[in-house]
């Protein structure tokens, strides 16, 4: 998968706050994208995806835009071919 990169515009308010990203990489995962998956997905290292599954931290803000929308594409295409 490759890296993503989205920008917010200025305007755009913030909902970082209320997520819940451990649930975000949980469901992913569930999908059959390992965590290192999902960090060379997000651009990301594989440690910074473990923290975020254990709730240790959260993305910074442009980080967790690429997280969510790496998040829909995984919703779009479905399972991972394993």
């Amino acid at each position: 998968m490759r890296k993503i990169h989205r920008r917010n515009s200025s305007s755009e308010k913030p909902v970082h706050q209320s997520l819940d990203f451990c649930a975000v990489v949980r469901s992913i995962s569930q999908h059959g994208y390992s965590q290192r998956a999902i960090a060379r997905g997000v651009g990301v290292s594989l440690g910074t995806v473990n923290n975020w599954a254990n709730g240790v931290t959260s993305p910074r803000y442009e980080t967790g835009d690429r997280l969510l929308f790496f998040y829909e594409e995984v919703q779009r295409k479905g399972d991972k071919p394993r």
